[in-house]
């Protein structure tokens, strides 16, 4: 396109050296094409992208993933494949709807989400209803964050530190709250790779459990348990939940023409994790599976290290979490900078 651009440039500039300029320059944006208008040198790159996309969906919930499994059996993996694509694809629609609610507001590179396309095609009802739902589901899930630090630091430090759960929660709170400030989704993606290499560490002790024969052999497992299987598609459609992010996430990339590329990558890598632990959980402790496989894991080094593992993921998503509900305040407010910035994230 930057080529046409030029040549009509140059029919419109005349002839002689000019037009053999505009030729030069034609020739040259060939072999360099210039960057859209939407692209931002410093955005987010490819794999950073991908690391905060795998770092909001993938959470502690693939570490149910054994225990879902024995209310659906071995068909279950065939499931959670499915709602892979499935919430793969609305991913991309999603996306593809907030580019368009941007065009529409003649507001390109604007990060628009879900209330404003809800506003884009039922007005302002639709999305003062939208709006509701998903800020109430986000608060409640950046709660249930506090409450899940909170009652794994009490289990793997009891109370000689803190006295009680509650304690350890508003200590949660308090390292967790402070991630909101950080400057965009670029800088988030470290903590990203924080909360992916936590995940990682425990998929990789399931996995050496099952290598080394660490476990009971011979679990009672089931093909396929179609009276219980709905039970689980919450479960397995919460191992790809997230879908609020992405908007956000695209709109901080350098290029974000390059995030449905980042999705397939993501949800690939996500799948994979979520096979592995919950397949491996599964046949090694079958019936027996806890509602989280590590308290299946022998008392021990890895036991302890998964404990520690899961305290990371938290507080690596809960800044990603809230991106939505921020950048909903950041729009409300007006382009606030340091301190106040700060203030009205939080």
């Amino acid at each position: 396109s930057s080529s046409s651009g030029i040549g009509s440039t140059g029919r419109i500039l005349g002839r002689g050296d000019r037009g053999d300029r505009v030729k030069a320059s034609a020739a040259s944006s060939d072999a360099l094409p210039l960057p859209s208008p939407s692209e931002s040198p410093a955005g987010a790159t490819f794999t950073q992208a991908v690391f905060n996309v795998v770092n909001v969906v993938m959470g502690v919930g693939l570490l149910t993933l054994p225990f879902a499994l024995k209310s659906s059996g071995w068909v279950g993996l065939a499931l959670l494949w499915a709602m892979g694509f499935i919430t793969n694809y609305t991913g991309k629609a999603l996306v593809e709807c907030a580019e368009r609610v941007a065009e529409l507001k003649g507001e390109p590179g604007k990060v628009f989400g879900y209330e404003d396309i809800a506003e884009a095609a039922f007005g302002g009802l639709g999305k003062l209803l939208i709006s509701s739902i998903i800020y109430v589901e986000l608060f409640g899930t950046c709660s249930l964050l506090f409450i899940l630090e909170g009652d794994n630091l009490f289990q793997l430090l009891g109370n000689s530190v803190l006295a009680s759960p509650t304690a350890y929660m508003l200590a949660a709170a308090c390292v967790m709250i402070p991630t909101v400030w950080l400057p965009d989704l670029k800088a988030l993606s470290y903590l990203g790779f924080f909360g992916v290499s936590a995940t990682l560490t425990c998929v990789l002790s399931v996995v050496y459990t099952f290598l080394t024969g660490s476990y009971v052999a011979g679990a009672a497992t089931d093909p396929a348990l179609f009276a219980t299987l709905p039970l689980v598609f919450g479960i397995m459609t919460f191992c790809y939940s997230g879908h609020g992010v992405f908007p956000s996430i695209q709109a901080s990339m350098a290029k974000p023409s390059e995030f449905p590329g980042v999705l397939n990558v993501a949800y690939i890598i996500v799948a994979a994790f979520c096979t592995i632990i919950g397949g491996l959980g599964y046949y090694m402790y079958g019936q027996g599976a806890a509602d989280v496989v590590i308290f299946n894991l022998p008392a021990g080094f890895l036991a302890t290290l998964c404990c520690s593992m899961v305290l990371i993921n938290p507080i690596a998503k809960f800044a990603l979490t809230m991106e939505p509900i921020g950048a909903a305040a950041a729009r409300a407010a007006g382009d606030a900078k340091g301190i106040a910035r700060a203030a009205v994230r939080t």
